[in-house]
């Protein structure tokens, strides 16, 4: 992670088009479906890649070769929105719940 931080704060100083951290949020985000997790196995793939090659910068072609293939992206999207979907029905079922309980104690007191 030192290196791409490196590479990082190298890249400020580059021009534009040889920038790859200026690409669009929605490739990022879609490369890594918005899991930090992802992303940082990502970034750390890429700088390996580069390293391999005897590069000193990462450059948009070896991010975009080493972003994860579209099926693993897909699969954690699937499983990501099973999971926002249960946290969203257990908390309308906790809500509907939490009156009754709430009423309950009081009445108890």
């Amino acid at each position: 992670m030192r290196i791409a931080l490196s590479n990082y704060q190298q890249s400020q100083r580059l021009t534009e088009e040889d920038n790859p951290f200026d690409l669009s949020q929605r490739w990022w985000a879609s490369g890594c479906v918005g899991c930090i997790g992802v992303l940082k196995d990502w970034l750390v793939d890429a700088v390996a890649a580069t390293l391999v090659q005897n590069g000193t910068s990462l450059t948009e072609e070896v991010l975009t070769k080493t972003m994860p293939h579209p099926a693993r992206r897909l699969s954690l999207e699937i499983e990501a929105r099973a999971g926002e979907h249960k946290v969203a029905l257990h908390d309308s079922e906790s809500a509907k719940q939490f009156p009754t309980t709430c009423a309950t104690s009081l009445l108890k007191s």
